[in-house]
């Protein structure tokens, strides 16, 4: 069987398996969009979509920011950990994670789980850097896991399908794909210009990440080593691929992709003081740190026992018939340690690029249950008694009768009507057909009441008037505890938003070659520039090999998971402000502490407040320096550190 045949058994196997779920997902969201349809029987009108309210009442809009921790704390990790916190801080606003977070809440909320793929762009480029991290959304029906794994990392591959043109595939592989199309039952809209990509994403041999992609019966991508550093070389004379150039200086036009182990330094790495990280050249060493020998030709030389130095030795040199002709220096062969290039590993990212958010965690599966599928039976029955509700009020009213001889009709107002006798008058009647509609409308409010309590939702967390609450302190309670019925959907939201900061790190590490500048604070919450640069998170093992120091615990800094934390956090702060914690509450340097920490919350207006603060602080410490020049006796000299010990020392 063929590499392209096996996969695309595997493929229809796990899409066969995953059908049911990606119906169900498709189900989900259509009920969050008020289009769901019964299966049997006749056509609802979804009048009451409160799916759709309870599903945006909870949503989060805040992101969980990183807090990374070294696994061996030493004062060298602690500060490589600040380093990656202020990357991924500056990689999260360049990629202006907000919309992406707010999508992804109605993803995941509707559907039960959500899928983001991270790459490393190349296309990004600014006039100092290649290359950047990348995010790409994917919808979770597109996501196809391996069948009968339920967690991603103990899978052996998984597949994902994507929508592109003919052209683009024809540009970035350069294989013509024009007799294919796209997948009939994936895609409801289709154009002859559309294909469907097929990537299949596995574990090698080796435990590191390969890819095969297809479309139709054309192989685009066979790589074992898919997040390997690379090149494109020629087929025939092993030169790597010239920029923009499609021919070898040999005359081929045919590249074949060659791994990456090592780069070989031409000259020292440097810190941003100018200090060597790591040298270029270094003593020629084994795997096992054993010195290296190479023969070498060297002058023999011996103590000249008058001078006691070191003088080279000659030999005589003889013609053929041993006639003494001169001399020649002396020399022998030796074996001698050397030094050669460094050569340092690339960094290869050892997890699958894919990161899932689950909703609520089910057993035995790779998705959670969606808010969507919990409250189904209420919405589905909502429905139903809103779609006669409504059909009983179009038919319902008041009806005037009348006696089958009258000749008129009720069409025009004010005409006048002629009857012939009193009993013809007393037919025409006016009839009150209005139906009662109070018990439906009382069922349709339970069923509201019932899916608000299956999801953990009350009036006080959707902002509603809540009569059950008599003061503000109830009212935080009652939040409080709506909060704490979310706090496994926080929990997974974390877990979603630390997997996707790990992989950050592992592509920075991986690909980001130049030095970069990302803002930070200080631990007084001054702001400071800090330089990520992988290189200085490398090591040597004992036996003198490199390798990167990749051991660093991301998790997500849990006070600003969720708008309600931040604004409990915020509440605390001014608390401890007005309890005194932070010093005297009158003193301008406690004040501008103050601020500073709110500040770090994103508080409206802060950074201004802080400029503020620092400027009368600055003000006042002026001012106390000028009073203690004016309260020196006249002549004295003021004090200068080290001139004491040193006049002592002359003395």
């Amino acid at each position: 069987m063929s590499k392209l045949s096996l996969w695309q058994e595997r493929h229809d196997r796990a899409k066969s398996e995953f059908e049911d779920i990606k119906r169900q997902m498709i189900k989900n969201h259509r009920q969050y969009n008020g289009t769901l349809q019964p299966e049997r029987g006749a056509e609802v009108t979804c009048i009451y979509n409160f799916t759709k309210e309870l599903i945006e009442s909870a949503i989060d809009p805040s992101l969980p920011y990183p807090k990374v921790d070294p696994v061996v704390k030493t004062e060298e990790n602690v500060l490589l950990a600040r380093k990656i916190e202020a990357m991924i801080v500056g990689e999260i606003k360049r990629l202006n994670l907000e919309p992406f977070n707010d999508l992804d809440e109605r993803i995941t909320k509707s559907m039960g789980g959500d899928v983001v793929l991270i790459e490393w762009n190349t296309r990004i480029k600014t006039h100092s850097t290649v290359g950047d991290i990348d995010i790409r959304q994917i919808k979770p029906t597109r996501f196809i896991p391996q069948d009968g794994v339920f967690d991603v990392e103990r899978m052996d591959y998984y597949f994902l399908e994507f929508e592109d043109t003919k052209e683009n595939i024809r540009k970035i592989y350069g294989i013509d794909v024009d007799d294919e199309t796209t997948d009939p039952e994936d895609v409801e809209s289709r154009s002859d210009d559309i294909v469907t990509q097929k990537w299949a994403i596995f574990r090698n041999s080796e435990g590191s990440i390969g890819a095969f992609s297809w479309v139709g019966d054309k192989v685009l991508v066979d790589n074992e080593k898919f997040q390997q550093r690379s090149e494109k070389v020629c087929i025939n004379c092993g030169l790597p691929k010239p920029a923009g150039e499609n021919k070898c200086s040999c005359g081929n036009r045919r590249w074949k992709t060659h791994s990456l182990d090592f780069e070989e330094l031409t000259e020292d790495i440097l810190d941003e003081e100018g200090n060597i990280l790591v040298p270029a050249m270094q003593t020629a060493r084994d795997e096992l740190g054993n010195l290296k020998y190479r023969e070498e030709e060297i002058p023999v030389e011996e103590m000249n026992p008058l001078t006691g130095q070191m003088e080279q030795q000659y030999e005589q040199i003889f013609d053929e018939k041993m006639n003494p002709i001169g001399d020649r220096p002396m020399t022998e062969i030796v074996e001698t340690a050397y030094e050669e290039p460094t050569r340092i590993p690339y960094y290869v990212p050892k997890n699958y690029p894919i990161a899932i958010r689950k909703n609520v965690s089910q057993q035995d599966a790779v998705f959670g249950e969606s808010d969507a599928e919990m409250i189904f039976e209420m919405q589905d029955k909502a429905n139903k008694i809103a779609t006669r509700l409504i059909q009983k009020a179009f038919n319902g009213g008041r009806i005037l009768t009348k006696m089958k001889k009258s000749d008129f009709n009720f069409d025009n107002d004010l005409q006048v009507i002629e009857i012939e006798a009193m009993d013809e008058l007393a037919a025409i009647k006016s009839v009150d057909l209005t139906f009662d509609t109070s018990s439906e409308m009382s069922l349709i409010n339970q069923l509201y009441f019932w899916a608000k309590s299956l999801l953990g939702i009350n009036d006080s967390s959707q902002g509603k008037q809540d009569t059950t609450a008599t003061s503000g302190r109830a009212k935080e309670a009652q939040i409080s505890r709506a909060q704490a019925r979310q706090a496994s959907k926080v929990t997974m939201k974390n877990n979603f938003y630390q997997q996707i900061y790990r992989l950050i790190f592992e592509f920075a590490l991986a690909y980001m070659d130049e030095p970069r500048n990302y803002p930070s604070k200080t631990d007084a919450g001054e702001e400071e520039d800090v330089i990520f640069n992988r290189y200085e998170f490398l090591k040597q093992d004992q036996f003198g090999n490199w390798y990167y120091n990749d051991q660093f615990i991301i998790t997500t800094d849990a006070a600003g998971s969720s708008a309600e934390n931040r604004q409990y956090n915020l509440e605390l702060m001014l608390a401890d402000y007005n309890a005194g914690l932070y010093g005297d509450p009158k003193d301008p340097e406690t004040i501008l502490t103050f601020w500073k920490d709110r500040e770090s919350m994103n508080y409206p207006n802060a950074k201004r407040q802080v400029a503020r603060w620092q400027e009368k602080v600055d003000e006042l410490k002026e001012e106390q320096e000028l009073m203690q020049d004016l309260m020196q006796p006249p002549g004295a000299v003021p004090e200068q550190e080290g001139v004491g010990d040193e006049m002592q020392m002359q003395m």
